[in-house]
């Protein structure tokens, strides 16, 4: 547990050197630093990789049944987060990205149309 306090230190101490993360993790650190709320992490890396799967079409219905079978909250009403919320993250994403972690992800090839928007609402949401 020292270990991994120490290493979470180090990291977030230098956010601009890449680590071991992907779509998922720069979803929930550009939450975090929009809203400036702190969650538990596997619970918003799972938002994250849940919108980052539906993105990408790969296995996302497959995916969301595993963490609801493990009992894994991830949707944003469980987190109490708005799709307002979720919107603001997404579409600064891309600046969050080039301004500090400097990764290649699903995010880089996304134009956020109202279309993408609307789906990916009525997915997380249920409308």
């Amino acid at each position: 547990m020292r270990l991994t306090e120490e290493s979470t230190s180090v990291m977030m101490s230098h956010p601009e050197l890449p680590i071991s993360a992907g779509s998922e993790h720069l979803f929930a650190w550009t939450l975090e630093s929009l809203t400036g709320r702190h969650f538990l992490h596997g619970e918003i890396v799972a938002l994250g990789i849940v919108i980052s799967s539906w993105l990408q079409g790969r296995d996302h219905d497959q995916l969301r049944t595993a963490l609801e079978d493990a009992r894994v909250q991830y949707l944003p009403g469980q987190l109490g987060l708005s799709w307002a919320e979720i919107e603001h993250t997404l579409l600064s994403i891309g600046a969050y990205n080039r301004d500090i972690r400097h990764f290649n992800t699903v995010f880089d090839d996304v134009s956020w149309t109202p279309d993408i928007m609307r789906k990916l609402r009525e997915m997380l949401f249920g409308e």
